[in-house]
């Protein structure tokens, strides 16, 4: 045997030592060619700071952004170079207000006010939850186009089971952050299946959150919108709803309160009926929205005095003369705690009282300028919000009250509104570049309960990013490296080049980077296609569910065909609820709401609701059936058969040992 002395041994081993080290640090420290993402001499705007950097390195990994510094020389190694040195860095665009499913109905209403334009809802119910899921995951891609990473998406189109829980995964698929929207009045379950419901959904969501939209208060009964309420304290949950949209929501809540009081107003508790009668001492506005926007604009320029010129004595008279209320829901939200934190969707006609009560409990707007535009609901007090310290955030609204999903025209419009409205050049100046960036970026994060994830270029934050091209004529001249004022007033979806949503590269070179888009825009023409088409031939809910915790509803119209079977599978007895909403939102009927909301609500709606309990054995079937071209439903057990002259409604097919309540 072959002797090996000492000091060769001694060499092995610190050989195999120094190989040994080597590998651990490259396994812990995780060297800079580990990185995922670079973008190298690239000017940064930081929101946060309000400030300029040029000639800056990003270094993004695992979804983070992990450095933001001067750029070294040689370059950081990384996998995927990207070179900015004629780009501009901007935070991932917040959009606080989408309904992404309304890419179906583009310019279906464009002359309309919102309480006729509402009649694009109807091309809801004809989406399949397979269309459904591509006409999101469709809008979600052109909102990245122009360089929006997270939005909060209203999905009011929740007629059906699972339609909710569709918007989230799409929005997943297609790298999305931020919020959906749980929308109460459509959804045609029991209050405590809604809870749970909500309960998997949030469950199932990450890194999405779920909200609750409880509807407004101009559009459904007090109670109903409470059910909401209760639903969203029980589980803790993030609330956002449209509030004072136009004028004629003013005239119609005043309304909706003064029948509610009449019918009900004797059971109410004390500061409950109180805080209703209230409503009833203003003064009702007038039919006409031009007369309304005349006595606002006359607050203004009184709350304005002195500045960009003084009143007269005589001036101020005559406008005082003109200044009303308005009657708002407001101070009932404000009675019923829901305003701590809130969002506030448009808040285009508050009154000067309700400013105080958003400072007083932190609730924040998102400001949709040009859905108010088109429309016609108004302008928004924006300069004022932003006087008074109430966050102003950025949305675009659906596409069917807009035709678009685009940041930089939300931007421009939002101050060109402004100057117009004001007709104040001093006060107009108010809202700076930096401001209007912020409602679309950090203020947005704000208002979405984000900052801490996205919003601006922060290391730790989300890599949400997007990079301007300024070789562009659109972004030229671009000579001043301290000009701000050039993103908002000449940058458009042009100008995009590239856009990273949590990490993940998902738009290059103004291209979604992994779909094609042309066949995107196809695939969305034959979804629509369908969708108009189905209004004539109907829809056809065709299928066969087990009883066991069955829980199943949809929407139907005319046109529409149903063969629908129900079959006990199982060992043990069971019963089955069959029940007719009675009304377009399902959600508002009473049998449906909490007993915690009847309580302190009462109601009795004068819907046509309507509900068969079957009592079911092991493998009897029950059969729910109708033609098409009409309302007459067959609904047929082992033991008793049921006739029904409905009408455009909710079915709700529910294994009724899930009700605890009620």
């Amino acid at each position: 045997m072959r002797r090996i002395d000492i000091n060769s041994l001694i060499h092995i081993i610190l050989n195999i030592l120094a190989v040994m080290t080597l590998i651990l640090a490259v396994s812990v420290y995780k060297p800079a060619f580990t990185q995922e993402i670079g973008i190298r001499n690239v000017t940064v705007y930081d929101v946060d700071a309000t400030e300029i950097l040029v000639n800056q390195e990003i270094l993004i990994s695992n979804g983070t952004i992990i450095a933001i510094q001067s750029q070294p020389q040689p370059p950081t190694p990384v996998k995927t170079a990207i070179d900015g040195a004629t780009m501009l860095a901007l935070p991932g665009f917040v959009n606080t207000h989408t309904h992404l499913w309304q890419h179906i109905a583009r310019s279906f209403e464009p002359a309309a006010i919102l309480q006729d334009w509402i009649r694009i809802y109807r091309y809801a119910h004809y989406l399949t939850l397979e269309e459904l899921y591509r006409v999101t995951y469709i809008a979600a891609k052109q909102a990245q186009l122009s360089g929006i990473t997270t939005v909060s998406d209203f999905a009011s189109v929740n007629f059906q089971s699972n339609a909710t829980a569709t918007t989230v995964q799409a929005l997943k698929q297609a790298n999305m952050g931020g919020h959906v929207i749980w929308w109460h009045p459509a959804s045609f379950l029991p209050s405590n299946l809604r809870q749970r419901a909500i309960e998997e959904l949030r469950a199932n969501a990450a890194p999405l959150d779920i909200v609750m939209g409880f509807g407004p208060l101009s559009f459904y009964d007090i109670p109903a919108v409470y059910d909401g309420i209760v639903v969203a304290d029980a589980l803790d949950m993030s609330m956002s709803e449209h509030t004072m949209e136009n004028p004629e929501e003013a005239r119609s809540y005043q309304s909706r309160v003064a029948e509610y009081l009449a019918r009900y107003g004797s059971q109410l508790q004390t500061t409950d009926r109180a805080i209703l009668e209230e409503v009833g001492r203003i003064p009702t506005p007038s039919d006409l929205d031009g007369v309304v926007k005349l006595r606002r604009f006359a607050s203004q320029m009184i709350s304005h005095d002195g500045i960009g010129g003084t009143l007269t004595p005589e001036e101020k008279s005559m406008l005082q003369d003109l200044e009303q209320d308005l009657p708002t829901m407001i101070p009932f939200l404000d009675h019923l705690n829901v305003l701590q934190g809130f969002l506030a969707i448009h808040s285009v006609w508050l009154n000067r009282a309700d400013f105080d009560t958003y400072i007083n409990r932190g609730t924040m707007v998102s400001h949709n300028p040009e859905s108010n535009m088109y429309l016609s609901s108004g302008a928004a007090p924006i300069t004022d919000y932003g006087q008074k310290g109430i966050l102003v955030s950025l949305g675009t609204d659906g596409v069917a009250s807009n035709d678009r999903i685009d940041a930089f025209t939300a931007m421009r419009n939002m101050v060109n509104l402004q100057k117009v409205y004001n007709m104040n050049a001093t006060l107009s100046a108010e809202i700076t570049p930096w401001e209007i960036l912020e409602t679309a970026t950090i203020n947005g994060a704000k208002a979405l309960g984000m900052a801490a994830e996205t919003g601006s270029l922060v290391v730790g934050k989300e890599a949400d990013i997007v990079l301007l091209n300024t070789n562009f004529i659109s972004l030229s001249p671009y000579v001043d490296q301290g000009d701000i004022a050039i993103i908002i007033n000449s940058a458009s979806v042009r100008d995009v080049d590239t856009v990273i949503s949590n990490g993940t590269l998902v738009v290059s070179n103004g291209r979604l980077a992994e779909r094609n888009e042309a066949a995107l825009a196809q695939e969305l023409d034959q979804i629509v296609t369908n969708v108009v088409a189905r209004q004539e031939t109907g829809k056809i809910w065709s299928e066969n569910y087990s009883l066991s915790s069955l829980k199943q509803y949809a929407s139907v119209r005319r046109a529409d065909t149903i063969f629908l079977n129900v079959t006990n599978e199982g060992t043990n007895q069971g019963r089955l609820l069959v029940a007719f909403s009675g009304d377009t939102f399902g959600g508002t009927t009473a049998s449906m709401l909490s007993t915690t909301a009847l309580s302190r609500f009462p109601y009795i709606d004068n819907s046509d609701y309507a509900a068969y309990i079957f009592t079911m054995e092991p493998g009897s079937t029950v059969s729910v059936n109708k033609q098409a071209g009409g309302y007459s439903y067959n609904i047929s057990g082992p033991d008793e058969s049921h006739s029904r002259t409905g009408r455009a409604e909710q079915i709700l097919l529910l294994d009724a040992n899930l009700i605890t309540e009620h």
